[in-house]
C-alpha cells in the first residue's frame, strides 16, 4: 500500500497484494494480482481506509508509526497492523 496524506488529513493512495488461491469468492474480481485504490481519512482518534475491492481498515497510528486495527472484508473481520516501509518528503 502506498499512501498519501494531505494536511486536513484526507488520505489517498493505491493498494496490490498477491493471492496464494487466484480468484477467490470473496471478494469477487480480485484476479491473480489484485490492486486498487485507498482513500480515507486520518483523524486525531482513528484512521479510516477503504482498499476499493478489498475491504475497509479502522485503526490507530501507534507511537512507533505502525498503524493497526481492524480489517473487514466478506463480513469477516481481521486484526492488522501496518509497518511503514519507507517515507517520502
Amino acid at each position: 500500500m502506498e499512501i498519501t496524506q494531505q494536511p486536513d488529513g484526507i488520505v489517498e493512495g493505491q493498494w496490490s497484494g498477491q493471492l496464494s488461491v487466484p480468484d477467490p469468492e470473496c471478494p469477487p474480481g480480485l484476479g491473480g494480482n489484485p490492486t486498487g485504490t485507498v482513500s480515507g481519512r486520518n483523524s486525531v482518534l482513528e484512521v479510516r481506509l477503504s482498499l476499493l475491492g478489498a475491504g475497509d481498515f479502522v485503526g490507530q497510528v501507534g507511537d512507533d508509526g505502525t498503524v493497526q486495527g481492524s480489517f473487514e472484508s466478506c463480513n469477516n473481520v481481521y486484526p492488522i497492523k501496518f509497518l511503514r516501509v519507507a517515507s517520502t518528503p
